[in-house]
């Protein structure tokens, strides 16, 4: 038997999931839904803001597999991860687009210079710095 242990530090938690038996108890649907990323606005909405009921909707009728955030402030973003996580039944996978630093997804971030601007500099050593 294979198994997947999962360590979520942001949740302190540990799972051992038996993959096997997990896939086999899974419809066509949910086997699918499991390779959907979709890209989530985490910029705060209350629980009874309409976005909400479509955050779920992701979740019990795609039965997606992770979410790519986008917006808002850290907090916020740990926010709308937590409030996915705490919906689905399976541990899903969380990330976020940095490839130009994290002022091009956070409030506030730091951003990086393009790879475009490295390369204007005809300097190779400031591509691997």
């Amino acid at each position: 038997m294979r198994y997947l242990i999962i360590v979520l530090i942001s949740f302190s938690s540990l799972f051992a999931i038996d993959i096997d038996s997990l896939y086999d108890s899974m419809t066509p649907a949910q086997r699918i839904g499991q390779l959907l990323m979709p890209r989530v606005n985490a910029a705060y909405v209350s629980d009874a803001h309409p976005t909400r009921q479509y955050w779920r909707s992701l979740i019990d009728s795609f039965h997606v597999g992770g979410i790519a955030v986008y917006r808002g402030d850290v907090y916020e973003q740990f926010e709308t991860a937590a409030f996915f996580q705490e919906q689905s039944s399976l541990p899903l996978l969380v990330g976020a687009d940095f490839e130009n630093g994290t002022g091009s997804i956070y409030n506030h971030g730091t951003h990086f210079i393009t790879a475009m601007g490295i390369g204007a500099t005809h300097a190779p050593q400031n591509a691997y710095t």
